[in-house]
């Protein structure tokens, strides 16, 4: 079949849908990446095409909006204006120059507009893939938040059904994205509770996790770094994240006040404390799944891929979540037994001092690391995830 896969989003987005793309091109279909620019490099190292829906310029400006908000609801809206809104276009007239009805497969995350209307228009299989566990959200669609979001963007979503042929929304905008027949949640259901997350007649797959080949795996400088330093604490907040400044100082201070080494992972060395001690290393980007293995605990923003890494490392985390998913993340985390959430308005370096020998002092969170590290096995998460993909497109369930 000629597959295309819509990836949006920063890297804890992308890369699970890029896994699930090589899945797909491997077992012979053609497949092509539709995503932001930024991301053309790491699709076309995987071999596979790739098509720019969205610019980083654009990607960019999600950040300081959602600041401007100050709402916790204001990171979606500054994510749909930003990041999804302008991909429905481009989406659709590439698509809908290159389908072809009986031969295509369309994969995209919940909000994959794009695809959704070409769904609609060609008839042709759309299998969402939900990346976190929040079905029930976007099930509630008689709330207030719902209604102020339909009235935000329904009559955007009706300019483009109406310039592609199709009748206006006779349903909730919100409601309309979302088709639980046809989802393949990327997460175990050991990892859900309540169990209300469960997508209705859906699949689950284990997590579906992006490792980079080993030779991409670590610099020399870490390397060099491990070598002198057992075990370190590895701080991370997102790699879309540019409000790091509070916490990579909290981090420092309190890695200071408990004698431990650090590695630092962001791109913006510019908000960093400078300088940084000598028991604090910096590093852009390195793959979570060549550190973690060699680190005692992962502090981050909650993102699921994030979480998932540490699970299957069998590591403790401390979670200061931010935005999206990333709450109901930290709370599952500590339900697990694996690890310590801490609210981001109580962030400082006390606190976070105080939280992190909670996670590494307690040795039942040790022990729950391990038994939760061995409910993993390589590779299962995307098989078992190109394996739903298929058996739901080929079952071609009616929407709803």
């Amino acid at each position: 079949m000629r597959v295309f896969v819509l990836a949006l989003g920063s890297g804890g987005d992308f890369y699970p849908l890029l896994a699930s793309a090589i899945g797909l091109a491997a077992r012979g279909h053609t497949v092509t990446v539709l995503a932001g620019d930024w991301h053309e490099p790491s699709v076309r190292a995987a071999g596979l095409d790739f098509h720019p829906v969205l610019s980083s310029e654009e990607f960019a400006r999600i950040g300081p909006m959602a600041q401007s908000l100050a709402t916790p609801g204001g990171t979606w809206v500054a994510f749909f204006q930003h990041g999804v809104m302008p991909t429905v276009a481009p989406v659709y007239d590439y698509v809908a120059a290159r389908v072809e009805p009986g031969n295509t497969l369309l994969v995209a995350p919940v909000q994959g507009i794009g695809l959704r209307l070409i769904e609609e228009r060609f008839g042709v299989p759309l299998v969402t893939l939900l990346l976190q566990p929040r079905v029930h959200d976007w099930d509630q669609t008689n709330d207030e938040a719902t209604r102020r979001f339909d009235a935000m963007y329904g009559p955007l979503i009706n300019r483009h059904r109406r310039r592609y042929g199709l009748p206006p929304l006779g349903r909730s905008f919100k409601g309309w994205m979302v088709d639980t027949a046809r989802m393949v949640g990327l997460f175990p259901a050991w990892f859900l509770s309540p169990q209300v997350d469960l997508p209705n007649q859906g699949r689950l797959s284990d997590f579906v996790l992006f490792d980079p080949a080993p030779a991409q795996a670590t610099p020399p400088q870490l390397d060099a770094f491990l070598a002198r330093h057992d075990a370190p604490l590895v701080f991370t907040y997102g790699t879309a994240n540019r409000a790091v400044a509070e916490f990579f100082a909290a981090a420092a201070q309190a890695c200071g006040e408990l004698g431990r080494a650090a590695v630092f992972l962001t791109p913006h060395r510019h908000l960093l404390p400078d300088p940084l001690p000598p028991h604090v290393l910096q590093l852009d980007y390195v793959p979570l799944a060549a550190l973690l293995p060699y680190s005692e605990c992962l502090i981050h923003h909650g993102g699921i891929g994030t979480c998932a890494q540490a699970l299957r490392a069998g590591i403790a985390q401390v979670i200061v979540p931010g935005a999206f998913d990333q709450y109901s993340n930290a709370v599952r985390v500590e339900a697990l037994g694996v690890g310590k959430a801490l609210a981001p308005h109580l962030l400082n370096a006390a606190s976070l001092a105080g939280v992190l020998r909670g996670a590494l002092d307690d040795p039942a969170v040790a022990a729950r690391c391990r038994a939760v590290a061995a409910r993993f096995a390589p590779g299962d998460g995307v098989e078992q995830c190109c394996e739903a993909i298929l058996e739901l497109a080929g079952r071609m369930p009616e929407r709803r």
